[in-house]
C-alpha cells in the first residue's frame, strides 16, 4: 500500500503499543529470521517500552503501526545495539527503514555511544548489508551456522 511520507509519525511506542509490537515481532521472527530467535514475550516488551527502547513507525491517518525498531544501550561497553527492526511487508519500500533509523541514530543517548553494533541475520541479509552500508555502517563478521 502505497502511503505518503509526511502521514508517517515516527515515536517512541507506549504500554498500549505493546500487543500489536508483540504480533509483528512474531511475524519478524517467523518471515526471514535466519537463526531460529524467538520472539519477546509481552512482559520483555512492554519492560523494553518503559525503557525507551522501541521507536515506532505510524501511519497517523489510519493509526495502524507499520513498523518497529528495537535496540539496547550498554554503557560499560560504550555501545548501543540495534536489536531487531521490522516493517509490514505491505508497506516496505517506501523509505519507513530510513525513517526509523534516521531518528534512531539522532536519540541523544544513541549519539552519545562510540559504537553501535547490528547483526543482519535474515534471508535478505544482501540487501541488508546494503541498506546499513549507506547510513555508515562497515561489515566485520560474518555469522555462519551448521544444522545437522
Amino acid at each position: 500500500m502505497e502511503i505518503k511520507e509526511e502521514d508517517i509519525i515516527i515515536e517512541y511506542a507506549q504500554i498500549a503499543d505493546a500487543k500489536t509490537i508483540q504480533k509483528l515481532e512474531r511475524d519478524w521472527t517467523t518471515e526471514g529470521n535466519d537463526y531460529d530467535m524467538a520472539p519477546y514475550s509481552l512482559k520483555q516488551i512492554e519492560q523494553a517500552i518503559l525503557d525507551h527502547r522501541i521507536i515506532l513507525a505510524e501511519y497517523k491517518p489510519k493509526s495502524v503501526i507499520l513498523g518497529f525498531l528495537f535496540f539496547k544501550i550498554e554503557k560499560a561497553k560504550d555501545l548501543c545495539e540495534l536489536d531487531s527492526i521490522y516493517i509490514r511487508k505491505d508497506y516496505r519500500n517506501q523509505n519507513i527503514s530510513q525513517m526509523l533509523m534516521t531518528y534512531f541514530l539522532n536519540i541523544p543517548r544513541v549519539k552519545s555511544c562510540n559504537r553501535i553494533s547490528l547483526l543482519a541475520d535474515s534471508i535478505y541479509e544482501d540487501k541488508l548489508i546494503k541498506f546499513y552500508e549507506k547510513l555508515g555502517f562497515k561489515k566485520v563478521a560474518v555469522k555462519m551456522l551448521k544444522e545437522k
